[in-house]
């Protein structure tokens, strides 16, 4: 997977769940200071990213005062380690 369509991934998840609009969105942009997220608007958010990515967050360091660079380069990192992983047990 491709960190440009993560950031697609997660810009459709903002604007479908949490109604936040496409065009506001920028890699550089924090959940809670740019996008006004809620903790609960979060948690959400951290829900649905497990859901449609089949990956868990809760040992990852991903908080509200985050980036959203920093969520798409840790969904990266965790996707490419589970390909690999899968590469080598094949």
């Amino acid at each position: 997977m491709y960190k440009a369509s993560i950031k697609q991934i997660l810009m459709t998840i903002l604007a479908k769940e949490l109604l936040v609009k496409h065009i506001e969105i920028h890699a550089f942009d924090r959940f809670d200071a740019d996008l006004f997220l809620s903790d609960d608007e979060f948690n959400r958010l951290l829900y649905f990213v497990e859901m449609n990515f089949n990956i868990d967050l809760s040992t990852q360091d991903i908080t509200l005062h985050d980036r959203m660079s920093d969520l798409v380069a840790c969904i990266y990192q965790i996707t490419v380690l589970d390909r690999q992983y899968a590469l080598q047990s094949a």
